[in-house]
């Protein structure tokens, strides 16, 4: 009986530890740690390398830093030993169908996806199920959109598309690829699937939100027919530079802007826009860099695009490249020094 007992007491102490351990993985995750959240699920593994719940976190971690092939047999060992009544066996089909998708497994992805949301066990992971049907052009939805292959990018155009010169409207985006890609020296883990829609309002009723925008970690873009050819691709492409970006909004859109090839005059933009502004705007750019949400649009387009050109005319490629990895003011001042201040003072001059 005894021994039954300490049998007993040894189970329950490894299950108090794997829910002890679950909690701290899952606080990684949710907080974006997730370096951290590989480097202690690796740790956890090393003494229980079948626990499908620290497979499934290590899985996990490694897809969002983007090592889509490195967390693939750990999501599968997570799906292999989580009985089918758990939720977390949804979120691992989820994962798989994300990592089959980001290595050009379409058709297996689509399938993933479905068995995710048959499971009917976790209402969140089918939820992102349904929602990335949608946003990565697997639905159903789009079996009758017109399918173009360049060497960089799959196009799907909507049926009766307003775009008139289909060849013209590829060639110019696939040169855009490759001429963004060139600079930047970065490969992507697949093709751009870049979805070419009529209206806001066609995408609205699929759930898709307002045009044009791209989800670069999957490379897919949705994009209105008249968007610049290079803006949501320098996002795509930019976005595999590093593993563990830190982004902000004005430096993020104001590279995009800098490299949409749209030769357009920004300074002239800005100031149209502000004689639209019901009332003054007194720029700060430290505050736009810090707060996303602290000024009108034009801010963070064509006088982010602005910044980013002057600064990159100065001091060249490779520390902008340094900043696109950390895009913080702080880090901005460790990579260009005190003089990133007077290129902002004069900047703040021109437009205010």
């Amino acid at each position: 009986m005894r021994i039954i007992y300490a049998v007993f007491a040894l189970l329950l102490n490894i299950s108090i530890f794997a829910q002890n351990h679950d909690k701290e993985l899952r606080d990684l995750y949710y907080s974006g740690k997730f370096n951290e959240l590989v480097q202690l699920s690796e740790e956890y593994l090393k003494s229980d390398s079948l626990n499908p719940v620290f497979n499934l976190w290590h899985g996990e971690g490694l897809v969002e830093l983007g090592f889509f092939n490195k967390g693939k047999p750990y999501v599968q060992k997570a799906i292999e030993y989580i009985g089918d009544n758990d939720s977390r066996k949804a979120w691992a089909l989820n994962y798989l169908a994300r990592i089959e998708f980001l290595t050009q497994n379409k058709l297996k992805a689509k399938q993933l996806f479905i068995d995710c949301i048959d499971s009917n066990t976790s209402p969140k992971a089918i939820e992102s199920s349904k929602f990335l049907l949608v946003e990565l052009g697997l639905h159903d939805f789009y079996s009758d959109f017109e399918v173009v292959e360049s060497e960089h990018i799959t196009f799907h155009f909507q049926p009766n598309s307003i775009v008139s010169n289909k060849d013209e409207f590829v060639e110019l985006r696939e040169n855009a690829f490759q001429k963004i890609s060139e600079f930047f020296g970065v490969k992507i883990p697949k093709k751009i699937d870049f979805i070419i829609w009529n209206s806001n309002e066609d995408a609205k009723k699929l759930g898709i939100k307002s045009l044009g925008y791209a989800n670069a970690k999957f490379c897919v873009i949705h994009s209105r027919s008249n968007q610049t050819r290079g803006h949501e691709i320098t996002h795509v492409i930019t976005h595999y530079l590093a593993n563990d970006q830190i982004k902000t909004r004005f430096i993020n859109e104001g590279i995009a802007v800098c490299f949409d090839l749209s030769n357009n005059n920004r300074l002239e933009i800005i100031n149209n826009q502000k004689e639209k502004d019901s009332t003054q705007v007194i720029v700060s750019i430290k505050e736009a860099w810090t707060n996303p949400k602290a000024y009108p649009e034009w801010v963070y387009y064509p006088l982010a695009g602005e910044f980013v050109f002057r600064i990159l005319d100065k001091w060249g490629k490779n520390k902008l490249i340094d900043l696109i990895k950390n895009q913080t003011y702080e880090n901005a001042l460790l990579i260009y020094g005190e003089e990133l201040n007077a290129i902002i003072s004069e900047l703040e001059n021109e437009i205010n």
